[in-house]
């Protein structure tokens, strides 16, 4: 690895941004940001995945077993979970969709759930 400076890095993304390697954009309430046209098509092919999953697929379990199997499971393997997690895994169970995303703070036990 070399040694470079701030401007040398600066120049470099302009210059990469020039030739259409890098594409700038803003979000609200951040900073400028960059990315690549591969990446967009990655991000744009796992939209359509998620769209097309929605809806078409058999829950894990019922509806009406879901409150039940999660305590069962969590006591048989000594697990507490609180409210939280036990609402987002009912969600996961019951759900009629391919992909499911959980968000959560650090620490929140979104990786337990």
């Amino acid at each position: 690895m070399g040694l470079t400076t701030y401007e040398a890095v600066c120049a470099e993304m302009k210059a990469r941004e020039e030739r259409g390697e890098f594409i700038r954009f803003k979000r609200e309430d951040r900073p400028i940001e960059a990315t690549t046209s591969r990446m967009l098509a990655l991000e744009k092919a796992n939209i359509q995945t998620l769209i097309e999953g929605r809806g078409g697929h058999s829950p894990i379990v019922e509806e009406s077993t879901a409150r039940q199997t999660i305590a069962e499971i969590s006591a048989a393997q000594k697990v507490t979970l609180n409210d939280g997690q036990r609402d987002a895994l009912k969600q996961m169970l019951v759900s009629h969709d391919r992909i499911l995303g959980l968000q959560g703070g650090a620490g929140t036990g979104c990786l337990r759930a």
